[in-house]
C-alpha cells in the first residue's frame, strides 16, 4: 500500500506501475512492511527495498537500512552479504506461498510510514522476537529527542 509521486526520470509513461491523476504521475506498488508500533486507528511500518537488486551499493546512507535474512534460504540460494553495519533481522516464519526475500532486501529504518488498519494488507509472516526488538532500538537511535537546527545544535 506504497504511494508516491512520480518525479524520476526512469519511470516511463508506460510502466505498469504508474496512474496519472489530476495531482500528476503516482508510481503504485505493492511494498513489504514491517510493522514497528500499533495504535488506536494506524500503525507505523518500515518499508522493505531491494533498489532494483542492487541493495545498498548507491545508497548514501546505508547505516539508515538493515538487511533481512529469510530463515528458509539454504546456501545455494545465494548468501545474504551483510549490507550495513547492523546485524540482519531474521525471518521466523513466513506463510506458505510466500517467495524467499531477496538477499538484498534491506529495511529502510528512518523511513517509517503510517498506515490506517483499513488499508488492504497481506500478512506474509514475522520476524524472531530478538530482530523486532533490535528494529525497534535501532529505530529509537534514529528519532529525534530534541528540536536542532541543521548543526545539531537544541533550538529552544
Amino acid at each position: 500500500d506504497y504511494n508516491a509521486t512520480s518525479t524520476g526520470s526512469n519511470i516511463t509513461v508506460t510502466d505498469r506501475f504508474r496512474s496519472d491523476t489530476k495531482f500528476g504521475p503516482v508510481y503504485t506498488k505493492y511494498r513489504k512492511m514491517i510493522v514497528l508500533a500499533m495504535f488506536e486507528d494506524h500503525y507505523l511500518a518500515i518499508p522493505l527495498f531491494t533498489h532494483n537488486g542492487n541493495g545498498l551499493a548507491y545508497k548514501s546512507r546505508p547505516d539508515e537500512f538493515i538487511g533481512i535474512k529469510d530463515h528458509r534460504a539454504r546456501a545455494e540460494e545465494g548468501l545474504l552479504q551483510q549490507q550495513s553495519r547492523h546485524e540482519p533481522l531474521v525471518t521466523e516464519a513466513i506463510n506458505s506461498g510466500i517467495h524467499l526475500f531477496d538477499v538484498k532486501s534491506t529495511a529502510h529504518v528512518t523511513y517509517a510510514l503510517s498506515r490506517k488498519y483499513d488499508l488492504p494488507v497481506i500478512l506474509e509472516g514475522q520476524l524472531t522476537k530478538s530482530s523486532i526488538n533490535r528494529l525497534i532500538r535501532l529505530f529509537n537511535q534514529f528519532a529525534p529527542t530534541e528540536l536542532k537546527d541543521r548543526q545539531g545544535k537544541v533550538i529552544h
